[in-house]
Order: C-alpha cells, then sequence, then structure tokens
C-alpha cells in the first residue's frame, strides 16, 4: 500500500512548490509516486475566492473534496502519495474561524471538529511541517492575507502540539527540505 505523505503549513509556505520537487525527484529515480494537488486551488480558479459569509460550509466542502481525492489516489497507487493539503488543513481553518464567530451549537461543533483532526491524522504515514520562510506571495489564488496567513500557522502548531501529532519540521530552501524529507523517508539520492 501507498505512503501517504502530508505537508503541513499555511498559504505561502512553500507546500506546492515542496510537493512538485518530491514528485519530480521520485519520477527520476524512478520511484512510484502520485501527486495529490490541493483541492482548493483548483477550486478557486474554476470559481473564484470563497464567501466570508458561507465559509465554515466551504472549508468542509474543500476537506470532503480533498478526502476523496487522497482516499482515490490510495485505491490505485504505489509507493508514495504526496498532498500538499492534508485534510488537518481543513479542519484547522474551519476551527480558525469558529474561534472568531459564537453559535449557540459552537461548543459542541468545535469538539466534533477537534475529535476528528485527532482521527484524521493517523491517515497519514508522514506529516511535514513548513514555516514560511520567504516572502507572503499573492499567487492570485490565494484569498488569505499575510497576517491571517501567520495567525494560522500559530493555530496550525497549537494544534499539532496539543494533540501530539506525529510530524516533523523542515526548513530551508527547496532543495533543502526535499533532501531532509528523501532522508527521512529513507531515500538517499546523490
Amino acid at each position: 500500500m501507498a505512503k501517504l505523505i502530508g505537508l503541513i503549513g499555511a498559504p505561502s509556505s512553500g507546500k506546492t512548490t515542496l510537493a512538485n520537487a518530491l514528485f519530480n525527484a521520485f519520477n527520476a529515480y524512478n520511484i512510484p509516486a502520485t501527486l495529490v494537488r490541493e483541492f482548493v486551488s483548483d477550486d478557486i480558479e474554476k470559481r473564484g475566492a470563497p464567501s466570508f459569509e458561507y465559509y465554515i460550509y466551504e472549508q468542509y466542502r474543500f476537506l470532503f473534496h480533498q478526502m476523496r481525492r487522497e482516499e482515490q489516489a490510495k485505491e490505485k497507487a504505489e509507493g508514495y502519495i504526496i498532498t500538499d493539503c492534508p485534510t488537518l488543513i481543513g479542519y484547522a481553518y474551519t476551527l480558525q474561524q469558529i474561534d472568531s464567530i459564537h453559535l449557540g451549537r459552537q461548543p459542541s461543533f468545535k469538539e466534533e471538529l477537534t475529535a476528528l483532526f485527532k482521527e484524521d491524522f493517523d491517515r497519514y504515514d508522514h506529516l511535514y511541517f513548513l514555516e514560511r520562510e520567504a516572502l507572503f506571495e499573492d499567487n492570485g489564488i490565494r484569498f488569505h492575507s499575510e497576517e491571517t496567513s501567520k495567525e494560522f500557522s500559530i493555530l496550525l502548531k497549537e494544534l499539532l502540539t496539543k494533540h501530539k501529532v506525529k510530524h516533523k519540521h523542515v526548513y530551508g530552501d527547496v532543495p533543502t527540505r526535499e533532501n531532509q524529507i528523501l532522508e527521512d523517508l529513507g531515500i538517499y539520492i546523490s
């Protein structure tokens, strides 16, 4: 069965760039790999940015489609599956938004989301956390500001720590991060 690799971090942390680099490295060395793109980026290109009025609903939709993409890849793939948007990110965005609104049912909703977050991290064989080390980049798809990206990074780190999610931090430029992950996987490429 293929190993699922999740690259996790805030917007503009380099997840997509690193996912593409890893995928290319695996292919260059004939290591079977599948790349699962971030659903939300494809959706925004097609339909535009999500509405903040319905943000939580949008996040659930994104989460559902991302999970579906990953599960479909797991049915067919060999070797490694690389995703630049593990489902944990969708839960974290929703939890971030819940903290800014107050609904009568909010406490139970937040508890359920947190439980799902904790369940879901077991789906990943390897999780790698990326800090943003370069300037914040507006790629025409991203609808978060630099400030909300920083806030999200803090929340994501808190969730990973609080729930003891097994993950590793990777640092540096793309080739350095790529090598850190390959070495962690036991793949030594010269």
